[in-house]
């Protein structure tokens, strides 16, 4: 279970190698599971009851033609 999030469009975060920042909550260390495949577009930071905190990235992702 998780409690209510928001969303942070660009403009509203700056992410950085091992922090991310928002726009009225601040600075938070971020422990990478994985490489993000593109330039990220909105982030929603999701608390979990246990405190911690999970940043949930989008990015855009183009189609290619396969042709």
């Amino acid at each position: 279970m998780s409690l209510p999030t928001a969303r942070f469009i660009q403009g509203g975060f700056k992410v950085s190698q091992h922090k991310v920042y928002l726009a009225k909550l601040g600075k938070l260390k971020i422990l990478w599971s994985r490489e993000l495949p593109a330039i990220q577009s909105s982030v929603r930071p999701n608390q979990k009851f246990s405190s911690s905190i999970f940043p949930k990235f989008c990015s855009r992702s183009f189609a290619r033609s396969i042709a």
